[in-house]
């Protein structure tokens, strides 16, 4: 058996490598444990999809159909208490989408197909385990049209948000304060593009703030990047296009993965049809659209891996997460799915952009679960959300041996 494990390993190894990847079969390179959580998250949660950290404290947000998402928080990543009522009260608001820090608060953004896209906050204290709770929006921002404040970012004075909206296109909202009633609409529907539903990731570098989308509201027509430094023309701030049409393949409809690497901005997509891509360029450069290149494609090998969830860096080491392919029956919003099929779910990992290395072991990123829907960082140690549809969310650690 031994002897197999090692045979079946090295054909894997020589797969990957052919499709310019490789493997790191269970962990020879890194240590993945998984954390303990169905005491703590119970049966109900279903994914483990925003993060946040603040105060020595890490906070999650979930996926929970049956009583609505919730927020978590712990000190060391194995002891977790939640913090949240239900869809802060409303069943309906059933993902916890976005997470982030601002002058005192922690804000979360929600999900809600039916009442618009949430936004609530809370006073970063040490109080009770259930902190007190203020909703800012209840109602997509006054257009139910926003359906999820999909992205949260603080740039220059001012708190952003990224909203799905497929009828009217993405939007991004800010305010000064985070208060009710303060916040304003800064680009123009779709950034101005019929294509554009949805402001997925919102990220911070240099003097910019960069936005990526996705891509439902026209075919053939893919994602786009866009940035801007916060100044006002109007009512909307003055916005530049530094990624169009997919990065030249239009099956690119969406950007969730967005960050920054080593000098060189890295943008990773969803590809139903060939499987994700990861395109990079340099953000310094003067010349827009940016000269971006393509550094994997295909899936790492994998065409059913396709939907890439975010990318974060830990020390010299840029990692990737990913769902793959799946099928369900049921209400994606009102639960009560049943899984039948899961495959291409990976967490990916490279130290120099170009060569990619796959996370493997044993019970790891396997059906029912879709695969890896978020990371974050936390004490020298890298957090994975791993998401199901019909099985409780899980929670992995990595780091290096």
């Amino acid at each position: 058996m031994p002897a197999m494990r090692f045979t079946l390993a090295g054909l894997l190894t020589m797969l990957l490598v052919a499709t310019g990847c490789g493997a790191d079969p269970e962990g020879a390179r890194w240590r993945l444990e998984r954390v303990e959580t169905e005491r703590s998250f119970g049966a109900d949660n279903l994914g483990a999809v925003s993060w946040a950290v603040e105060g020595g404290r890490l906070y999650v947000g979930t996926w929970n159909t049956a009583t609505g998402g919730e927020v978590f928080r712990s000190r060391d990543g194995h002891r977790w208490s939640r913090v949240s009522a239900g869809g802060f009260g409303r069943r309906r608001n059933f993902c916890v989408f976005s997470l982030t820090p601002y002058r005192g608060h922690l804000y979360a953004g929600t999900w809600n197909v039916k009442d618009g896209a949430g936004l609530h906050r809370t006073r970063l204290t040490d109080g009770g385990k259930a902190l007190r709770w203020q909703a800012v929006t209840e109602s997509g921002f006054g257009d139910r049209r926003n359906q999820a404040t999909t992205s949260l970012c603080a740039f220059r004075d001012h708190l952003y948000a990224g909203c799905y909206n497929l009828e009217a296109g993405a939007e991004v909202w800010r305010s000064s304060s985070g208060d009710p009633g303060t916040w304003r609409q800064v680009n123009a529907d779709a950034f101005g593009d019929l294509r554009n539903s949805d402001a997925t990731s919102l990220r911070v570098h240099g003097d910019y703030l960069y936005a990526s989308t996705e891509a439902l509201r026209a075919r053939g027509r893919g994602c786009q990047i866009w940035r801007t430094r916060g100044r006002l023309q109007g009512a909307h701030l003055v916005w530049e296009l530094v990624a169009n049409n997919g990065f030249g393949i239009p099956e690119n409809i969406n950007v969730w993965g967005l960050t920054v690497f080593d000098g060189m901005m890295y943008a990773a997509t969803w590809n139903r049809m060939g499987g994700t891509e990861v395109w990079r360029a340099d953000p310094d450069s003067r010349s827009l659209p940016f000269a971006w290149e393509c550094v994997a494609r295909g899936g790492f090998g994998d065409r059913d891996c396709y939907m890439a969830t975010s990318l974060i860096a830990l020390g010299g080491t840029l990692f990737l997460s990913a769902i793959g392919k799946h099928s369900y029956d049921g209400n994606l919003f009102e639960g009560g799915i049943r899984v039948h099929e899961a495959t291409g779910g990976v967490l990916m990992y490279t130290r120099d952009g170009r060569q990619w290395t796959r996370l493997v072991r044993p019970g790891f990123l396997r059906s029912p679960w879709l695969g890896a829907a978020s990371l974050a960082v936390f004490g020298q140690r890298l957090f994975i959300g791993v998401a199901a549809l019909d099985h409780p969310l899980q929670i992995w650690t990595c780091r290096p041996r």
